[in-house]
């Protein structure tokens, strides 16, 4: 079995390769709209289960500083410090990660956890890019703060934070058929066809000067 280091390496995710934190990006979806959403939150999942999951590894730390942009302005994950090697069907117990990205079985000292709690992150880091908040604690406050966001979006973002992780939204090919990706291809995030400069390029010429604060972090653009 390949280190993680290796594995690192291959995936080519070198912090010293990025200039720019996508943090920024990622929680102001509301400003980039639903196209720029489902193309960040696309790629993570891609990402996650077509290659983390499926190589054995939980990722554990999933959330807006541990995600960096490269020079094209596609995403970078990065940060594998509580990352383990975990097969498909095992379980682990260990208490770790960042709280508020946390899914409550890893904070339940009784409970046994696996790969559903990078999908349960994954969630939270979803309705962040959704509200620039983080979500509440009941389904019926999730409705309500996202009674302005589409019925896709909100679904999903329910899917991802169910409790019971045995219901919990846990495959790629769950992901693919909800709604929110309709007619989205998913070939185009692994082989980079997006261009997400231009996506926001065209996004900021179209927003108000309203949002020029929030938008000063995306001035500068290499051609």
């Amino acid at each position: 079995m390949p280190s993680l280091k290796e594995t690192y390496r291959f995936c080519t995710l070198t912090i010293d390769s990025f200039c720019q934190s996508a943090s920024n990006q990622l929680l102001y979806g509301r400003v980039l709209g639903d196209n720029a959403i489902r193309s960040d939150f696309g790629w993570i999942k891609c990402f996650i289960t077509d290659f983390l999951h499926n190589a054995g590894v939980i990722y554990r730390d999933i959330k807006p500083e541990n995600i960096l942009l490269d020079d094209y302005g596609h995403l970078q994950l990065i940060d594998f410090g509580l990352s383990k090697w975990l097969p498909q069907g095992c379980h682990t117990s260990t208490i770790c990660g960042t709280t508020q990205y946390m899914a409550p079985e890893v904070l339940d000292p009784e409970l046994y956890y696996n790969h559903a709690v990078d999908w349960w992150s994954a969630g939270v880091l979803l309705f962040q890019m959704l509200t620039n908040q983080y979500p509440p604690k009941s389904h019926d406050e999730i409705n309500i703060m996202l009674e302005n966001v589409s019925k896709g979006a909100t679904d999903m973002v329910l899917k991802l934070l169910e409790t019971n992780q045995q219901y919990r939204l846990k495959s790629f090919h769950q992901i693919k058929i909800q709604s929110f990706f309709h007619n989205f291809n998913f070939s185009d995030i692994t082989l980079k066809k997006h261009k997400p400069n231009e996506l926001l390029k065209k996004l900021f010429d179209e927003t108000t000067t309203g949002n020029n604060q929030v938008l000063s972090h995306f001035d500068e653009f290499d051609d």
